[in-house]
């Protein structure tokens, strides 16, 4: 088919440009020796304020709480390099703290990529970390391609072996230190499961020091994180003869997945040259770059075939310099970093806006680009974007698809893999509590509450809040619906009704993000007094019957208590109560209710009964047989007046 001879033939082209321009850097890994798994058991716990003085070559941090964190990410410095690049490390680490990541800080000398891989292995069973930043020259893999079909042997660095942390990774024939086997068994597969992206400007000849370039390229990601070193939202697709037509309009409308503007220079409507490239396109004003060029580690070749319209080296784009954020280079063995003056790192640390580069450490490049531009449209990071393109872009529903799956080794990046195409577009969420208020599940009688609330971590400074106060519990406030305030709190300066409040939290940032996720906070008011009601006492004899009903529409009614005459005499938790109360004294006596509902109010009634005392039966007949002898008396005398 057209592909493969397409293929086939960049893949020879690469390989011999590669074979005139430099030899493959070596390195000694022996394979055999036993892998070291650092657990977190054995981390050294400290708070992320502390400090930690220029003489420390090494040290292990761990940020033990990041509120509603994005996942855990280590930071892997070189132990050499260290006490040089601590304080731009540290301001690197709190960035992405404030943006929501939990870190993990490693500084240890590491001797070998078995032993590194072992660690990252280790922080991926016990943390669950996400991916890795590798700070400075630190240990890599190589690994072995035989020939096979359009693809000619080679080894080359091979940073999937400390991404892939499930599979099975061989070293046999021969023996040498160099990978030369990877597969995977039930249960396992050869895809990464974390990222990983490298901070080493170590092959550059030019500049003072690696650690001026460390530092100096970690002030400009801070920078971008708070929104310095912007570059206009478009892209530029830049394809070179032999892969113009069908595959670079493919892969620039590929583009479009993550950009709404994309510039595609591709035959046959535009010629694409060395001098283009180098004099008008890497100079303009755009974000993104994605370059299709034959390469070796330091140069371009343009034309057909690689030749006819120029060449571009490494140290002409670090004079030009170039101004685009992020680079993605389809150039074999344009990221073979430990090249001097590779184009990948060259690209990545010249000039005053350039962030990350993508591309491959061999002959290859990524094809599907779709599987890389959706997730970073998406605002995925780029490590995560290249993490899910790689599984993904083998499937047999990719256009390339498994049979190029040795182009894909050699991918990496060359920068921060934090980085995303909209830098700090994220607010962390608030945490609120109440003085007042302080619990939500119980009922107060206060109807004005006061609120506050914490001031997230924000890479660009919090600048106010908006905050909602209604009886929906999942509302987003927004500049539209809420009450900006720059205070982190407020005091309700009206009585709320008698009902459940919710109060609704979203901060915004110097920048003007504002957050998506409302911190929510409930109170419960109940200012209204309960209701009850005293029925007619019922006497019998020196016993007296009492009965009433409560009740409480808002929080309920927690007790009702009788007192006689002062004193507690039952206490009741039902609705409905009656109480006998026995053995009184005649005379008067109070009965007094009082009801409290859950929020403590209370309502009072009472009633006085007074009990007589009866006649006794002797003085009964007494009484009675007086009035009838002094009915007689008055008889008597009436018939003797006669």
């Amino acid at each position: 088919m057209k592909f493969n001879k397409i293929g086939f033939a960049a893949a020879i082209l690469c390989l011999l440009l590669l074979s005139q321009t430099s030899s493959s850097a070596s390195v000694t890994i022996n394979a055999s020796n036993g892998l070291s798994i650092v657990s977190s058991d054995s981390l050294e716990i400290t708070p992320f304020e502390n400090t930690i003085s220029e003489s420390s070559l090494s040290v292990i941090e761990h940020e033990l709480v990041v509120p509603q964190g994005l996942g855990t990410v280590v930071i892997v410095v070189e132990s050499s390099l260290y006490s040089s690049v601590s304080a731009a490390v540290t301001q690197y680490r709190q960035d992405l703290n404030d943006t929501g990541y939990h870190t993990i800080l490693y500084t240890n000398p590491i001797s070998t990529a078995e032993e590194l891989k072992a660690n990252l292995s280790g922080w991926y069973d016990s943390e669950d970390i996400l991916g890795a930043v590798l700070i400075g020259r630190l240990p890599y893999a190589q690994y072995y391609h035989p020939a096979a079909g359009a693809f000619s042997a080679e080894t080359f660095i091979c940073d999937l072996f400390l991404t892939d942390l499930d599979g099975t990774w061989s070293d046999t024939n021969p023996t040498d230190g160099i990978y030369d086997a990877h597969s995977s068994t039930t249960g396992t597969d050869i895809f990464p499961e974390i990222f990983l992206g490298r901070i080493d400007p170590t092959c550059l000849t030019w500049g003072t020091s690696v650690a001026n370039h460390v530092n100096t390229y970690l002030a400009r990601i801070h920078s971008y994180r708070i929104g310095g070193v912007s570059r206009n939202r478009q892209a530029l697709f830049y394809i070179d003869d032999d892969w113009s037509g069908y595959w670079g309009t493919r892969w620039s409308n590929d583009g479009g997945l993550a950009y709404s503007l994309v510039t595609s220079v591709n035959l046959p409507t535009t010629s694409t040259t060395a001098s283009d490239w180098l004099n008008t396109r890497i100079t303009q004003n755009y974000q993104w770059g994605h370059l299709c060029v034959h390469s070796s580690p330091t140069t371009h070749y343009f034309g057909p075939g690689g030749s006819g319209e120029g060449t571009v080296t490494s140290s002409q784009i670090q004079a030009a310099p170039p101004s685009f954020n992020f680079y993605n280079l389809f150039c074999c063995s344009g990221a073979k970093w430990t090249i001097a003056d590779d184009l990948g790192v060259t690209y990545t640390f010249s000039g005053s806006y350039s962030l990350a580069t993508i591309g491959s450490s061999k002959t290859g490049s990524m094809m599907d680009c779709d599987e890389f531009y959706g997730p970073v449209g998406q605002n995925l990071t780029l490590g995560e974007s290249l993490r899910d393109w790689f599984s993904e872009s083998l499937t047999s529903s990719s256009s390339a698809g498994s049979s190029y799956l040795e182009w894909y080794y050699g991918m990496n990046i060359i920068g921060d893999p934090l980085l995303s195409i909209n830098y700090d577009t994220t607010v962390r969420t608030p945490t609120i509590s109440s003085v007042s208020h302080p619990d939500s599940a119980i009922w107060y009688n206060n109807p004005r509450p006061q609120i506050n609330w914490t001031v997230p971590p924000e890479v660009n400074e919090i600048a106010g809040y908006y905050y909602i106060v209604d009886q929906n519990s999942t509302t987003i406030p927004d500049s539209a619906t809420g009450t900006y305030t720059t205070t982190n709190g407020t005091l309700s300066t009206e009585d709320l009704t008698s009902e459940t409040w919710y109060y609704h939290v979203v901060a915004i940032d110097s920048v003007g993000n504002i957050g998506d996720e409302a911190a929510h906070y409930s109170v419960n008011i109940d200012n209204d007094l309960p209701e009850i009601t005293l029925m007619e006492p019922i006497v019998n004899g020196v016993s007296v019957t009492i009965s009433w009903n409560v009740s409480d529409a808002t929080s309920g009614c927690d007790v009702s208590r009788l007192y006689l005459d002062g004193t507690l005499n039952a206490t009741s938790s039902t609705a409905n109560t009656t109480i006998e109360v026995n053995d009184l004294s005649y005379g008067q006596h109070v009965f007094n209710v009082t009801v409290y509902d859950m929020a403590n109010n209370t309502a009072s009634v009472g009633i006085i009964v007074t009990l007589v005392q009866p006649f006794p039966d002797i003085l009964l007949l007494i009484t009675v047989g007086a009035i009838v002898g002094l009915v007689v008396v008055v008889i008597i005398l009436s018939r003797r007046r006669r």
